[in-house]
């Protein structure tokens, strides 16, 4: 799948989240699929997966921070790039996606590279992609990657998948051209994070 040349060297982890709140959900389903597709990969040592649907993290609340947060949050710190797989309800993000955002911060995400995977029963999803890049990243530095993959008719996709049938070929590609370039991206940023010009406590909200 991840054919590009790079010489940079694999000791890569990334978290894969599924941003859907029911149990065996489409997302949740294509993020497994998509957390085995970087694992067969020889210059990713780990990928993590996390399901919001197991998620008991409480709903975000300023004045306090639950144990289940550290422990989360250690994953997030522990990842070089993310893969959001994010279903589109009502034409937004679901709400313990945007949970997950307001409690990470710079520790967990900054100058960290994201795809986000889209997910529609439809022909839609874009609104995922729209609102996560223009109103999710101000604060945590997060950096979402030019390319994004949007699944329409996610459940005919699925069952082409489940059964390993070509059905939709350019769909695949697109998919292991976009993980490629997550993963070109992850090795580009990982010698930024520790050049001390670009720590963000100087200015940690952007503007």
């Amino acid at each position: 799948m991840l054919d590009c040349n790079s010489k940079h060297g694999g000791d890569m982890k990334f978290m894969v989240i599924g941003g859907s709140h029911r149990q065996n959900s489409r997302s949740s389903r294509i993020a497994r699929h998509i957390q085995k597709l970087l694992r067969d990969e020889d210059a990713v040592r780990h990928v993590d997966l996390l399901d919001l649907a197991d998620s008991k993290l409480a709903f975000w609340d300023e004045g306090e921070v639950q144990e289940i947060w550290h422990q989360l949050s250690e994953r997030l710190v522990a990842a070089d790039g993310f893969v959001f797989v994010v279903p589109e309800w009502h034409g937004m993000v679901p709400p313990k996606m945007k949970n997950l955002l307001l409690y990470a911060g710079n520790r967990e995400f900054a100058h960290k590279p994201c795809l986000i995977v889209s997910v529609s029963s439809g022909v839609n999803g874009v609104y995922p992609v729209v609102e996560l890049k223009s109103a999710s990243a101000k604060n945590n530095h997060l950096v979402f990657i030019p390319n994004h993959v949007i699944i329409r008719k996610a459940e005919q996709v699925l069952e082409a998948i489940e059964g390993n049938s070509n059905a939709d070929n350019y769909l695949s590609k697109r998919l292991d051209y976009s993980l490629n370039m997550l993963k070109e991206y992850s090795l580009a940023l990982k010698p930024l994070r520790h050049c001390a010009f670009m720590s963000p406590q100087q200015y940690p909200y952007g503007m």
